[in-house]
């Protein structure tokens, strides 16, 4: 049995939309989606972390990341490290992508909410006519442990 991915979910409040963080980018990586987005240090919005997929797909993941900063407009942070972790921030839930189709009914929410992953599997289809996962990318349903420091200012 394998898991989509190991970690914790948190909720932020309304006006932490501008976003730091130091790992691969600038847009999405997972752990067999590297090669096009090199480590280093990125700015986005969180809406521009979203990408329309069809049918809507979670996405925006983040991977081989040392720390990420959420900020809002009166210079009050969110911040978060570790060693290497995989992060997504959205103004969607998990639950608000699994349970929509198309984009229009993907509807914002004022929170952005923060997923901070020890262990995340990759997204398949490494060839046109398989969705297959690699075993190698696959996050095994077992013990797993991973360290974090989530800090605020401002």
């Amino acid at each position: 049995v394998h898991l989509p991915r190991d970690g914790l979910g948190f909720i932020a409040p309304e006006g932490f939309n501008t976003l730091h963080w130091y790992g691969r980018g600038p847009g999405e990586s997972y752990c067999d989606r590297k090669l096009a987005a090199p480590v280093g240090k990125y700015s986005s919005s969180v809406e521009d972390t979203h990408f329309p997929f069809v049918p809507v797909s979670h996405n925006g993941s983040h991977a081989d990341t040392r720390w990420f900063t959420l900020e809002d407009e009166d210079g009050s942070r969110i911040t978060v490290k570790g060693s290497s972790f995989s992060f997504d921030v959205h103004h969607n839930t998990v639950e608000d992508y699994w349970n929509n189709y198309h984009e229009h009914e993907l509807v914002r929410r004022d929170e952005v909410y923060i997923n901070i992953d020890g262990a995340m599997a990759g997204i398949g289809g490494d060839m046109a006519w398989s969705t297959q996962l690699d075993p190698k990318h696959k996050v095994l349903a077992d013990k797993h442990q991973f360290e974090f420091l989530m800090s605020f200012s401002g």
